[in-house]
């Protein structure tokens, strides 16, 4: 799931050497935590925050799979 997430991140930044993905587990809840350039966080949220739906849903659907919940956090 986290190859998958920088993968797609390092598609929609301009600057991808400065993707910093870091994950928290508290039993069935996984949190990434999402550092990227300043100028890049409007490309990662996207007009209407249409890009970062679109990213938390694939990994929603992911995280079911295996009975588990995902948050992102942009920071």
């Amino acid at each position: 799931m986290e190859e998958l997430l920088k993968y797609i991140l390092q598609n929609l930044v301009s600057k991808p050497e400065k993707i910093s993905i870091s994950k928290k587990e508290e039993g069935a809840d996984i949190t990434f935590i999402i550092q990227v350039d300043d100028e890049d966080k409007g490309k990662i949220i996207g007009k209407g925050g249409r890009n970062i739906k679109a990213i938390r849903d694939i990994l929603v659907v992911l995280a079911k799979r295996s009975q588990q919940k995902v948050f992102l956090k942009i920071e």
